[in-house]
């Protein structure tokens, strides 16, 4: 199954899971090629491994960060996606094969070292990420990188899951802060955080370097109720485990 879909299909997607609605005016600019949501509350935060927070991974996974895997919505399926397969090799241990030729907002490459880091980051860090206590509350992982396109995640215990686990991991570059949350992530994303003005509007660029389908919209702004906010496109994952969101809202043309 292709990872890509229609971009007015993944909009509808993304307004059911998640309440979002499209606005028809732009109180903060914008034209064509603009992709214009209204939230329902602005992100507290868009720090990567506070994704599995909803009002953080509705903005985050899928456009400005991604994971090694991720669940299609409609089935529940995992599909690859910074990973294009995975191996379990033991009973405590998996290999991923990574995707080629992927690149950071910043430039950077994307390589297992960069991966092994964000994993360790979001599980085993004194940051106290969200989805550290959220979905690996009971399982210890550790990933090593054996090259740049390879990553062994070993488990103190066999994790029959531990693929879908990933799934909440995002992916930031090893230059990112180990040790604090960041306010503009970067990602491998479609989209690149352009600006945060924050109680007012987040603005996303369309990434020229991305390695998927190109989106169809040049520019996403968000606003959180009450000032009006606008979002793009893509989030296909839904930000909890069990993939449980309240089914509202609904879309227009903008």
């Amino acid at each position: 199954m292709s990872r890509s879909r229609p971009i007015v299909t993944s909009l509808v997607v993304l307004l059911a899971a998640s309440g979002c609605s499209v606005a028809g005016a732009d109180p903060v600019g914008g034209g064509p090629g603009t992709l214009r949501i209204v939230l329902p509350e602005e992100p507290p935060t868009l720090e990567p491994c506070d994704a599995s927070l909803t009002a953080t991974g509705r903005v985050t996974r899928a456009n400005i960060t991604e994971a090694l895997t991720e669940r299609e919505p409609s089935t529940g399926g995992l599909e690859p996606a910074l990973a294009t397969r995975w191996t379990r090799t033991s009973a405590t241990s998996w290999t991923f094969t990574l995707r080629r030729g992927v690149t950071f907002h910043d430039g950077s490459p994307f390589t297992a070292a960069a991966a092994a880091f964000s994993v360790k980051r979001a599980t085993d860090s004194a940051i106290d990420c969200n989805v550290d206590g959220y979905v690996f509350a009971d399982s210890e992982v550790t990933a090593t990188p054996v090259d740049d396109t390879t990553l062994r995640v070993t488990t103190s215990k066999p994790d029959p899951i531990l693929p879908l686990r990933l799934s909440f991991v995002e992916i930031v570059p090893a230059g990112t802060d180990p040790d604090s949350r960041v306010r503009e992530p970067l990602g491998t994303g479609p989209y690149r955080i352009d600006e945060w003005n924050q109680g007012r509007y987040l603005r996303l660029k369309r990434f020229p370097g991305y390695w998927g389908k190109t989106p169809d919209f040049s520019l996403a702004r968000l606003t959180g109720d009450p000032a009006n906010l606008y979002l793009p496109l893509s989030v296909r994952r839904p930000a909890d485990p069990a993939g449980r969101q309240a089914a509202t809202g609904s879309a227009s043309p903008g």
